[in-house]
């Protein structure tokens, strides 16, 4: 049944090592009130970056080069470097996922 591939795929999905290791610093950074504080202010503002882009249909220049000025402070922290390399992997494995199944079911005439 296709119920039981889809719950599947979620076990293997939350077994994987990446899953596991963005799981891990995730609560590592939460532990920490400094570190969630300024990785809650950085996923804000890109959020927010998105949603302008997205509105506009142009990238705003100043709240890109405010995200990009964070970014580099937040890579000084080892902890929150690490935890957003581990997203971005776990991240990048589910786009590949997503585009697999959307690939699959794609209609062509």
């Amino acid at each position: 049944m296709i119920y039981d591939k889809a719950h599947e795929l979620a076990r293997a999905l939350k077994d994987s090592p990446e899953f596991k290791k963005y799981k891990k610093l995730r609560l590592e950074v939460n532990k920490d009130e400094k570190n969630k504080a300024m990785l809650e202010d950085y996923q804000t503002k890109m959020m927010d970056l998105q949603l302008s882009q997205i509105k506009t249909g142009e990238m705003d220049q100043a709240k890109l080069e405010e995200l990009k000025a964070l970014e580099q402070i937040l890579v000084m922290n080892s902890i929150l470097k690490d935890y957003l390399m581990a997203e971005m992997e776990f991240s990048r494995i589910y786009a590949d996922i997503n585009k697999i199944i959307t690939e699959a079911i794609e209609v062509k005439e």
